[in-house]
């Protein structure tokens, strides 16, 4: 904080315009208290550098701080993107010599079809009739002898298998 000698010390009551009056009229020099004054480094006796100044440490650390906030942003981005995509990239890569067409699918004795929910109507979802459609080629092209279906059938009026069975007819 600037002292003022006090002969020039401003009563409780003067406001700074007056303050400023007052001052000049004692002669004291309003250029003395431009902010280079303030921002004199004790390290380089009066050399003015808006880095030494305390105006200028809070830009230094407010830029610092949006720099951290940035990298910790773009982090997290990062490490989010990996946790949606490793699990995907690391089932392609292992599925990848897995999958087959019709024609090149090996023959098997039995193939088995998990179901994938019923309609309210107790028809199969559309995810589930692709599966059967599927499961009904492949045993009508001879690639497989037998069809195991699975699925829920924990209530009466609920019956994946028994749906599903219908639906292959």
């Amino acid at each position: 904080m600037l002292q003022l000698p006090s002969c020039l010390r401003l009563p409780r009551q003067t406001t700074i315009t007056n303050g400023l009056d007052a001052m000049v009229s004692a002669g004291f020099d309003p250029s003395a208290l431009r902010t280079s004054t303030l921002c004199r480094s004790p390290i380089n006796k009066g050399v003015r550098r808006s880095s030494d100044c305390f105006i200028g440490r809070i830009g230094r650390m407010l830029k610092r701080i949006w720099k951290f906030i940035c990298k910790l942003l773009l982090a997290s981005v990062a490490v989010g993107l990996l946790v949606f995509f490793l699990p995907r990239l690391i089932t392609t890569i292992y599925s990848w010599t897995r999958i087959y067409s019709l024609d090149t699918a090996p023959t098997e004795g039995v193939a088995i079809v998990f179901g994938a929910g019923l309609t309210r109507d107790g028809y199969p979802t559309a995810i589930l009739r692709d599966r059967v459609d599927t499961a009904a080629q492949l045993y009508f092209a001879g690639k497989v002898q037998k069809l195991l279906m699975s699925g829920d059938n924990s209530y009466v009026n609920y019956n994946e298998p028994g749906a599903m069975r219908d639906y292959a007819i």
